[in-house]
């Protein structure tokens, strides 16, 4: 691949999300070891998916009155994301 785009089109066709999940562990330990590419990556998706949560409460004011449970992989075992919740 030459252009970076075309890199940003094959993850977005990607058939097995699964094969470029896997990759976030391997981004979460270049992050704790400083690499500026990975700690960018993981603050974008970080600020990505509080402002989805920001949105719910938003549309569903009376869920500010409950308590959310936040799952999956990376929220529930990746050492650099989950403190920040």
């Amino acid at each position: 691949m030459s252009d970076p785009k075309e890199f940003i089109y094959l993850l977005h066709n990607f058939k097995k999300k699964s094969i470029i999940a896997s990759c976030a562990q391997l981004v979460t330990q270049h992050a704790l070891n400083k690499d500026l590419l990975a700690l960018d990556i993981l603050n974008i998706a970080t600020t990505e998916l509080l402002s989805l949560v920001r949105s719910i409460f938003i549309r569903m004011p009376k869920l500010n009155k409950t308590n959310m449970v936040l799952a999956g992989g990376v929220l529930e075992k990746d050492a650099y994301v989950r403190p920040d919740l």
